[in-house]
């Protein structure tokens, strides 16, 4: 299996990452939530504010140069030098259920 991204078909700015068939998603963390996240409680998070979703400024890298393994954990990657303000760790989304997360990635372009 190998990284590849793929652009949404409306937005050329906007990708999401996949590992062979697995979407990954962007760990966000849990700052402000409550320590229950069950849906029936959901009313708890009308007054969270949203996480910031760090852009990627990759300058049409290849992935292999800008999203690396992280060692002794399976499945796991990290964004190097590339997340804007900050590099972040991704997961296979079905593992991102007790924190916030994102699946899309907007592109910068750090020229503009």
């Amino acid at each position: 299996m190998g990284l590849r991204t793929e652009t949404l078909p409306d937005d050329p700015h906007k990708i999401a990452i996949f590992y062979g068939p697995l979407v990954l998603g962007g760990e966000l963390g849990t700052e402000g939530l409550p320590p229950s996240l069950e849906a029936r409680e959901n009313g708890r998070f009308r007054k969270v504010p949203d996480p910031e979703v760090p852009g990627l400024a990759t300058g049409g890298q290849p992935i292999a140069l800008w999203l690396k393994p992280v060692p002794g954990q399976s499945l796991t990657f990290r964004t190097v030098g590339v997340g804007r303000p900050r590099d972040v760790t991704l997961v296979p989304f079905y593992r991102e259920y007790s924190e916030r997360y994102t699946v899309y990635w907007n592109l910068v372009n750090e020229t503009r």
